[in-house]
């Protein structure tokens, strides 16, 4: 049977409760259901209709009767899971439970590159002020193989416009392999780089034999991100005990690691390409 959670979101009458009840267990023909329900014909005709359409019963034919049989619940729950996962415009879905208190705890799934792009954006925007973020090379490397060559660089000089500190965890591996990536392109290297220098950063750098995986974590005082670029999708997360969570997580990550200026970090990497030419 249907369970009560289940049948509050199909916000079925008490008519068509009766009709899923009665079949529950045995499927019926119009004249056993009627004779089960003792509800009319003609009321019965019209829940059927409802519930038919609606995929949580069907109808086949035995003889000159038609049996009518409920739908598996697994098969509404999968029903259910699929409405759920349209997305807007945008590429999200909210996923939202009202508390009884009133507060709302709530989460977004953002699906597909343009989606997750607006993530990036929405973090170089003055009003972030600061995030954190986790970025383990793996992620990068199926970041940077969605997007043209420099693509991001408008996020970079943003981030640096809007002076948003950008207090960020990378593996030792992570730019070497980003400039190893546009080796055949200086000039791309040369403009990430720039892009990069006077930006307002605390860095920090951990060995090579963490942070091994494809995703990352993006946090600001508002909200959280994790994202996997590899099968563009990520969570969004606005409930705040969880962030503060993930906000700690990070501290203590970072007092595992190397701080480095990144400034001075950058210059060196421009002084190498410049040699290069």
């Amino acid at each position: 049977m249907i369970d009560t959670r289940i049948k509050d979101l199909l916000a079925l009458t008490p008519i068509e409760n009766k009709v899923l009840f009665a079949i529950e267990k045995t499927p019926l023909n119009m004249s056993g259901l009627a004779v089960s329900t003792k509800i009319p014909r003609t009321t019965l005709y019209t829940a059927i209709d409802s519930l038919k359409k609606r995929g949580l019963i069907s109808t086949r034919k035995i003889g000159k009767a038609v049996v009518i049989s409920p739908t598996p619940k697994e098969t509404i729950r999968d029903m259910l899971a699929e409405a759920s996962s349209v997305y807007d415009a945008d590429g999200n879905t909210k996923i939202i439970k009202k508390h009884d208190d009133g507060k709302r705890s709530g989460f977004t799934v953002v699906s597909g590159k343009k989606a997750m792009l607006k993530v990036w954006e929405g973090l170089a925007q003055r009003d972030t002020k600061r995030f954190y973020a986790i970025q383990p090379t793996r992620s990068m490397v199926h970041t940077i193989e969605r997007f043209k060559p420099g693509e991001f660089i408008p996020i970079n000089n943003a981030i640096k416009k809007n002076r948003i500190i950008v207090d960020a965890i990378l593996k030792e591996d992570s730019f070497p392999t980003y400039m190893e990536m546009h080796k055949r392109e200086p000039n791309i290297q040369r403009d990430i780089v720039k892009s990069f220098i006077g930006r307002m950063a605390e860095t920090t750098l951990i060995r090579n034999e963490y942070l091994n995986n494809n995703a990352e974590i993006y946090i600001t005082s508002r909200s959280a991100f994790l994202m996997n670029w590899e099968q563009e999708i990520g969570i969004k997360i606005e409930n705040k005990d969880m962030i503060d969570l993930l906000t700690e997580m990070f501290q203590l990550a970072k007092s595992h690691g190397k701080k480095i200026d990144l400034n001075e970090y950058m210059r060196g990497w421009l002084e190498k390409i410049e040699k290069q030419k």
